[in-house]
């Protein structure tokens, strides 16, 4: 018995010198997984709601509108990664939970590819705005003992199309390390009713009128001369909005 316990043992030294190699770079490896370890946290806005028509906002650079939108829903995302490694996140995407119907997120990358001085924002009121800030695109990197906060904002392109839509669901995976599955993080809103908001058209027209009204003040001035043609085509533009106010204001006095 002794010299078979000997035997043994002799046989495990020497498997253990001949793959010596091997075993540290095993150990290497546990112990790489094991500092690897995320705890990093996941925070989703409590409501996704519909925001008032046309006040979210691409800027260009001299505070000139670029575009708006209508159908849109806000919410946000933040991310602490307390870790000392780098964690890659991708497949960021919104749809409709009931049916899998894909919605649109508004990414940054859109508007850098033209013109990397683009920023966006949430008008609040007629005068009063958030700068908001945008993923790249649907997937990027939570740098190492990081904060990141995203904000989102998802366009209903068709309303007719959604018109049922009534739960939104956001999601995005992560791959934590080589020893674990990927990760999914999601979070589902309750949006019944969105069509229907009071507040959906809210300032619209005034914001209209607002971003309208920046654009001719920021019209290029050549020896004291400023380009007419784009002058009265804004004029006219916040002529039809006026229009449009009144014709809404009559509506509603005759109800």
């Amino acid at each position: 018995m002794i010299k078979w316990i000997i035997s043994n043992f002799t046989l495990v030294i020497k498997w253990v010198i001949d793959n010596k190699l091997s075993l540290i770079a095993l150990l290497v490896s546990i112990w790489t997984a094991y500092k690897s370890r995320t705890f990093f946290k996941v925070k989703w806005g409590n409501n996704c709601e519909i925001t008032m028509n046309n006040s979210v906002v691409a800027m260009k650079k001299d505070g000139t509108p670029e575009i708006s939108y209508t159908d849109t829903f806000l919410t946000y995302l933040t991310v602490v990664n307390p870790s000392p490694n780098d964690l890659a996140y991708y497949d960021l995407k919104v749809y409709d939970a009931d049916n899998g119907n894909p919605l649109e997120i508004i990414y940054a990358i859109y508007f850098y590819l033209n013109d990397d001085h683009t920023y966006f924002v949430h008008y609040l009121n007629p005068l009063n705005s958030n700068l908001l800030e945008l993923p790249e695109k649907n997937h990027g990197v939570f740098k190492a003992n990081s904060y990141t906060r995203f904000n989102l904002p998802i366009v209903v392109t068709d309303e007719y199309e959604y018109k049922d839509l009534k739960h939104i669901k956001i999601e995005f995976k992560v791959a934590k390390n080589s020893f674990r599955k990927i990760k999914i993080y999601s979070k589902t809103y309750d949006v019944t009713g969105w069509q229907r908001k009071p507040y959906r058209l809210g300032y619209g027209q005034d914001i209209k009128i607002n971003i309208l009204t920046k654009r001719i003040v920021s019209l290029e001035v050549k020896d004291h001369i400023v380009d007419n043609e784009a002058l009265f085509k804004n004029l006219n533009k916040i002529h039809k909005v006026l229009q449009e106010i009144n014709t809404q204001e009559s509506s509603r006095s005759r109800l």
